[in-house]
C-alpha cells in the first residue's frame, strides 16, 4: 500500500512552496508530506491501468522485497494548512496523461495484435 501522487500535483506543491517563499512568509513547518493521504495497492494500480488502456496485460506477482514496509502513506495535512495545497488528480488520470492525454490527444491504442 503506497500513496501514489500525480506528477502535476507534485509540481503544484513545489510551486505553492515557492509562492510562499516569494511572498516572504515562513510557514510553520518546513518539511511536508506531499501526497494524497490515500493508500493504493500495486494491484489497484494494475487494475486501473488495465481499465484506462483497455489491455489485460500479463502480470508476474512476486514476494515483497526485503525491507519494504507493507504500508507507506503520507499525511498532507500540514502542507494543506500552511500552503493551501492539495492533490487534485486521482489514479485514473495518471496513466491517461502518461499515455497521450497530456498533449490533448487521445491515449494511443495499446492492444496487442492477435491477443
Amino acid at each position: 500500500m503506497r500513496d501514489y501522487i500525480h506528477v502535476l500535483d507534485l509540481a503544484e506543491a513545489h510551486i505553492a512552496a515557492l509562492d510562499v517563499l516569494a511572498e516572504g512568509r515562513q510557514p510553520d513547518h518546513h518539511t511536508y508530506n506531499v501526497g494524497t493521504g490515500l493508500g493504493t495497492s500495486v494491484r489497484e494500480i494494475i487494475d486501473g491501468l488495465r481499465r484506462v488502456i483497455g489491455w489485460d496485460f500479463p502480470v508476474e506477482v512476486l514476494e515483497r522485497r526485503a525491507g519494504d514496509p507493507p504500508k507507506l502513506i503520507g499525511d498532507p495535512l500540514s502542507i494543506g494548512v500552511d500552503l493551501g495545497w492539495k492533490a487534485n488528480n486521482g489514479l485514473d488520470e495518471i496513466p491517461d496523461l502518461r499515455l497521450g492525454g497530456l498533449a490533448g490527444e487521445p491515449a494511443p491504442d495499446h492492444t496487442v495484435p492477435g491477443a
